[in-house]
């Protein structure tokens, strides 16, 4: 299809899709529905991993927020409780095993918060108490728990700090979080100035980018392949890492010499209200 074309029912809140044969979605009723392929389960039905689905089909139970990984998902319920399934070779559903699942399986505690959208084999989320877990793959440190070792984590462990507000797991192989004091931080590997403090050096615990008056929330900061960028209370946009492809948004493009390792704002406006990135593209919405 090379236009739009509508999916079947109305009511529809939420989408998420990682952009690899599947999606899942949730109406204002908290429904959840899957659809597409169905590779190690991640459709979540309990059917066999060749099942294909081409219409919604849900999943039962009232859901609040859905994210999709890579051939995984993680989603919290309305009463507060975790709950992953798909492919787990790097332990990234949490569950301390390495076995696929396909149907929702529960991670322990009913007091999750905020789920991320996760990164390639891991994942994060924050509880009520304004703690932030991670788990899955740590090649690369992404699980921002300072272990020299990267060992993989297949159950959530946490990451040192408290009033920890919104976090987002990059594509590959870094992870950004946001504070309830307007702070923004940020870990992981560091091609292209990705973790923004004028080096490329990676990190493996949380490192601050420099200000107090970033803003929190959904879609106010986003992280993919090696490029970040973050809304400001002031609505300002920033933005920085890799911007070989044109996608620091401003007129910045050229083979390995656009890099930017420290914030750079994005055009003069000071409306912009949500964002998204997936891979080497950003898309962002202006307030009328």
């Amino acid at each position: 299809r090379s236009s739009p074309v509508q999916v079947p029912g109305n009511n529809w809140s939420s989408i998420t899709s990682n952009g690899d044969a599947w999606s899942a979605a949730i109406k204002t009723d908290g429904t959840l529905w899957t659809f597409g392929g169905n590779g190690d389960g991640v459709l979540g039905l309990n059917q066999p991993t060749s099942t294909e689905i081409s219409s919604p089909v849900q999943i039962p139970g009232t859901w609040s927020k859905a994210y999709a990984g890579e051939d995984y998902m993680i989603a919290t319920k309305a009463n507060g409780t975790l709950w992953t399934w798909g492919t787990n070779e790097k332990g990234q559903l949490g569950d301390n095993s390495v076995i696929h699942r396909s149907s929702p399986t529960q991670i322990p505690g009913t007091s999750w918060a905020t789920v991320g959208r996760s990164g390639l084999f891991n994942s994060s989320a924050t509880k009520t108490d304004g703690t932030l877990w991670t788990w899955g793959r740590n090649s690369y440190g992404q699980l921002g728990i300072g272990q020299p070792d990267n060992a993989h984590r297949s159950s959530p462990t946490q990451v040192p700090g408290t009033t920890w507000d919104r976090v987002q797991s990059g594509t590959y192989r870094n992870t950004m979080a946001t504070k309830t004091d307007g702070t923004l931080w940020i870990w992981g590997y560091n091609t292209g100035g990705v973790l923004g403090q004028n080096n490329g050096t990676p990190y493996s615990s949380p490192r601050q980018i420099p200000g107090t008056t970033w803003a929190t929330g959904s879609y106010k900061f986003d992280v993919a392949g090696n490029t970040a960028g973050c809304f400001k209370t002031d609505g300002t946009f920033w933005i920085w890492g890799e911007g070989d492809k044109g996608q620091l948004g401003n007129n910045i493009g050229g083979p390995g010499t656009k890099n930017r390792s420290s914030p750079i704002q994005v055009g003069t406006t000071t409306k912009w209200n949500n964002m998204n990135m997936q891979g080497q593209v950003v898309a962002a919405i202006e307030s009328t």
